[in-house]
């Protein structure tokens, strides 16, 4: 099953402040109703998935083993990166293409 995810973004899985950048993990964090349900939440509620391991054609595969496609960004992500010089939510993602 490939679940969809909405209102997305990228996040560290590390909360380790010595731990060096390359080094850190990263997740998916958003809105992807199916999921929230299956763990017991409110389709609403946001989740965070497990590590990222590939980003292919709008699909992340985690770590977990679950796929999601890529819906629209958080409006609040998409404001960062502009701020931060990306051009495309995506970037980040690029860097774990398999």
């Amino acid at each position: 099953m490939i679940y969809k995810m909405e209102q997305w973004s990228l996040t560290h899985g590390e909360s380790n402040p010595y731990l060096a950048p390359e080094l850190r993990t990263k997740k998916l964090h958003g809105v992807c109703k199916e999921r929230a349900m299956e763990l017991g939440g409110h389709e609403s509620e946001k989740i965070t998935t497990s590590t990222i391991i590939s980003y292919e054609n709008n699909i992340v595969t985690t770590k977990s083993g679950k796929k999601y496609e890529l819906g629209e960004p958080s409006k609040d992500y998409v404001k960062w990166c502009e701020e931060n010089g990306f051009s495309d939510p995506r970037d980040g993602l690029k860097v774990i293409q398999q």
